[in-house]
């Protein structure tokens, strides 16, 4: 194996191992969702859900919980609220759902998600009043949504479920104006898949691979000669 061919091998194995961008698979209320609809088991059913593990049954919250108004869930998944896109404020228990404390522009609750979550889905209402809810993918900027959701008063929740093709790392929940009512999330669920090595550690062994292999023509030539 020449060193050309070497570095072509490595340049490849990095590649496949490069994030890709993420597909949405399956979504309930990708714009306006004035009514009740969707639920828990046709999410974790639906294409693409194979596979993944739904462990929360699905996660109503707790005061054990919540902690300086930051709420951690049994699988590591971090909740915290923002009154705008940058500034973090409390959260609070309102019985067994979990609310924002301040509202107003950008403001929301963002979810910090553990590693290999390909599923997100929760019953999501309003502290008071209605809300016009803006959900986004990996960032907190709800002027740059990926969805959007109606929520006509505190008594009536909407669902909202996703599956996507690559890992999530966070999700955020928010308001676009001030008059919005204050996000709470009703109750929660995530989907995860088998831990896979990580792209690094995969090049790493590739390249690994390969030095060995340039070792071993190296000693043969040595030997025959």
């Amino acid at each position: 194996m020449t060193m050309q061919r070497a570095g072509i091998l490595i340049l490849a194995l990095v590649t496949l191992v490069m994030p890709v961008s993420a597909t949405v698979t399956y979504s309930f209320c990708t714009s306006g969702c004035a009514g009740t609809g969707g639920d828990y088991s046709s999410w974790q059913t639906a294409p693409g859900a194979a596979g993944l593990t739904f462990s929360l049954s699905p996660l109503t919250f707790a005061p054990a919980g919540l902690s300086g108004g930051v709420f951690t869930d049994t699988t590591g998944a971090v909740f915290t609220g923002y009154s705008n896109a940058t500034t973090t404020n409390s959260l609070t228990l309102n019985g067994t759902a979990l609310a924002q404390t301040t509202n107003g522009a950008n403001s929301g609750i963002n979810v910090l998600l553990p590693a290999n979550t390909y599923a997100v889905a929760f019953m999501l209402a309003t502290v008071s009043g209605f809300g016009s809810q803006q959900i986004v993918l990996n960032g907190r900027d709800v002027f740059s949504t990926n969805y959007s959701i109606t929520v006509p008063n505190a008594t009536s929740p909407q669902f909202f479920g996703i599956l996507s093709d690559t890992a999530i790392t966070s999700i955020f929940v928010g308001n676009l104006g001030n008059l919005d009512g204050r996000v709470q999330i009703n109750s929660f669920e995530l989907g995860q898949s088998a831990p896979t090595p990580e792209g690094s550690s995969m090049a790493l062994i590739g390249a690994g691979l390969v030095a060995i292999a340039l070792m071993r023509r190296r000693r043969s030539r040595i030997a025959s000669r």
